[in-house]
This record gives structure tokens, C-alpha cells and sequence, in this order.
């Protein structure tokens, strides 16, 4: 396969690779979890973009390569020696990342939707919520890689497990999210859930391990916590504790996941306990079915208008509704998942190795022989 940074490599050393961050820490995870699986050592680029750049066009994934968007401090860490290989995520690496190809000749990764032409990119590794049409330098994966393993668990387990011995089993987990377009978790969603959570532990006579994250507002999580009088383990998010996320995965008996993030979801259910989905309110969710209602057909009609759409989707120019829904409807009707006050689920754990070898296997094709 060759893509927009050119001919195969034609050396045998290690591949050098850059992971792209910014301001998103479920962003950060996936890149991290995916330049990980490699295998290679790489190098973590977190980049931090001008005031200006911060307000998405339909036009902005199609700009030229350049370092326009970074700050100053952010623009010095792009230096030689350029890497053979960048993985990045989020519509604002797109310039950034061909950029640094430019340079080098690097080959380019996607992760997710990128918001600017498919072709830009030397692999695009998506998944079905983004709803992106076939193209041969696209792979559709189930889910998110994450960096979630039987060890990391089990470590955590060892780790975490006498912190919680003081409370009452069953053990359960709520993993908070938060606010992340067009899902919006309020104060009255925060209160619903903190209600929810605490009965659901006081009918099993059990306790709370409650984790909130980076995109929790603070008055949402301070509500949640107000309705919380069962025993419970507490964490915010930016309290300067260390944070717990891995060992509540390892050691709950029930996880309880704001349904917000896929990848969270999805680590749950890797981690093969019940899960219970909370409904995080969606803001013009009317308008968001209906556009995805209007994806649907466009993308799956006969003739002509089908495939003009999708051409549309892969110059850049339309950028297809996130469906969520569609996730969770296969892990509840797999068993993995129940929404939060329905029947416990099955307790089956899910898998990722297949993915995460698919998406290996796809980059270190496109590297080779260097890899």
C-alpha cells in the first residue's frame, strides 16, 4: 500500500514513531494504547493549539500542511530526526501531521474521524459509530483499541484490592464521564445518577466506588456525590489523588458507565463484569437521529446519489453524525451490557485482541520491511 507520503521505506531499522496529543485525555489513551500495541518504542508529541484555531469549519481539515495552528512551545518539539511513522486523532492534527510527513516522508494514521479528506492519510483505523464509508486505506474496527490487558488488571487488582477491604461487598463501580458533543451531563443528570447509583448499592447491601474524569463538570459531580449516603470510595478527577480507574475495572463486582464514551464502555465490558449504561442527555438529540437517520439513507440508496454522498465524505466536504446507539445495541444484545435499572446482565468479558491485531497487522504492512 502506498499513501499521500510516498514509496515503501526501504530500510530495515526500527521504525521511529510519533504519537500526536493534545487536550483530550480519551484521545491521548487510544493513540497511546495503539503506538503501544506496535511493539516499538515511540516518542509522545503533546501539542497545544493557538486561541484561534480552536473554532472547527468544514474547511479546516482541508488546509495545507502546516504549523500555523500550534503555539510557539509546541512548534519546537517537531524536529528532526522525523519519524517514519505519526499517529494522531482529532480534527485538529490533520495540518500538523502532513506537516510532518512533509518533511520526512512519514506515513500518516487516522484514529477515529479525522473531519478532513480520507486520502490525506496513509491509513484511516475507524469504527462504526463515525459511520465512514469503505476506502482501501480504511479499516473498520469493532471498537477502540485500548491499553486495557488481563495483567494491567490483575496488577491493579493486587494493588488496589486492601484499599477497599474496609467495604461491604458487593463492590460497585461508577465510572462518571462527562460532557463530550452533542451528550451534555447536567446537574439534574448528575443528581439522576447519584439517586440511581446509591440504591442500586443499598438493594445489594453493598458499596460505591465512584471515579470522576476529565470532562466531568465539577458542579455535575458534586451533585452526583450529594445523593451518595451508602458507603462509597470517592475520586475526582484533579484532586491530586491517584486515580483508581484500573483497579475499580479489576475488583468491582457491577460497573456502573456514563454512556458518553465508547472507550470507556468498552473497557468495562473488556473487563468482563456486569455493565449498567447511564444515559447521559443528549443536547438537539432529536436533530442528531434524524441527521443519522438522513446518513443512512443516503449512504445505503440505490444509484447514483449513494455514491456521490460518499465521495462527499471522502474529499472531506461532509462529516457523518457520531452513532453511539449503535454500539451499545450490540453489547446489550451480546449480553455485555443492560441499561441501569433493567435485569443485571450476563457477565461475559468481551475481546479486543482481534482488533488490536487487525490494526497492527494493516500498519506494520504499510511499514515494511521496515518493521
Amino acid at each position: 500500500m502506498t499513501g499521500p507520503s510516498g514509496g515503501s521505506p526501504t530500510s530495515t531499522k526500527t521504525p521511529v514513531v510519533w504519537a500526536l496529543l493534545g487536550r483530550r485525555t480519551g484521545d491521548n489513551l487510544q493513540v497511546e494504547a495503539l503506538a503501544d500495541a506496535l511493539g516499538w518504542s515511540f516518542e509522545r508529541k503533546t501539542l497545544s493549539y493557538r486561541r484561534r484555531y480552536f473554532t472547527w469549519t468544514p474547511f479546516y481539515g482541508r488546509m495545507k500542511p502546516s504549523l500555523a495552528p500550534l503555539t510557539t512551545a509546541s512548534r519546537t518539539q517537531l524536529a528532526p530526526p522525523w519519524p517514519d511513522l505519526v499517529v494522531s486523532i482529532g480534527w485538529r492534527s490533520p495540518p500538523v501531521a502532513r506537516w510532518i510527513a512533509q518533511q520526512g516522508g512519514s506515513r500518516l494514521i487516522a484514529i477515529g474521524r479525522p473531519r478532513a479528506p480520507l486520502d490525506y492519510f496513509d491509513l484511516v483505523l475507524t469504527t462504526p459509530q463515525y459511520r465512514l464509508p469503505e476506502a482501501d486505506n480504511l479499516v473498520q474496527l469493532d471498537a477502540p483499541v485500548t491499553r486495557l490487558s488481563p495483567a494491567a488488571l490483575d496488577a491493579a487488582a493486587e494493588k488496589w484490592r486492601d484499599r477497599f477491604a474496609h467495604l461491604p461487598r458487593p463492590w460497585i463501580a461508577v465510572l462518571v464521564g462527562g460532557n463530550a458533543v452533542p451528550f451534555r451531563l447536567t446537574v439534574a443528570a448528575a443528581t439522576r445518577l447519584g439517586a440511581m447509583a446509591n440504591e442500586f448499592a443499598r438493594e445489594r447491601r453493598g458499596s460505591l466506588l465512584i471515579a470522576t474524569g476529565p470532562r466531568t463538570p465539577p458542579d455535575a459531580a458534586q451533585a452526583l456525590l450529594s445523593r451518595i449516603d451508602v458507603a462509597s470510595y470517592q475520586y475526582l478527577w484533579g484532586s491530586g489523588d491517584e486515580n483508581p480507574y484500573f483497579g475499580f475495572l479489576a475488583l468491582a463486582d457491577d460497573l456502573i458507565v456514563t454512556s458518553e464514551s465508547i472507550s470507556m464502555v468498552h473497557e468495562a465490558a473488556l473487563s468482563g463484569k456486569p455493565v449498567h449504561l447511564f444515559d447521559v442527555p443528549m443536547i438537539g438529540g432529536w436533530f442528531l437521529r434524524g441527521l443519522i437517520k438522513l446518513d443512512k439513507y443516503l449512504q445505503s440508496s440505490a444509484g447514483g446519489i449513494s455514491e456521490r454522498y460518499r465521495r462527499l465524505i471522502h474529499a472531506g466536504w461532509i462529516c457523518p453524525p457520531r452513532d453511539v446507539e449503535a454500539f451499545y445495541s450490540n453489547l446489550i444484545t451480546s449480553g455485555h451490557a443492560t441499561r441501569l435499572g433493567d435485569p443485571t446482565p450476563t457477565a461475559v468479558r468481551a475481546t479486543q485482541v482481534t482488533d488490536r491485531d487487525r490494526a497492527v497487522s494493516a500498519i506494520r504492512r504499510l511499514l515494511a520491511p521496515i518493521g
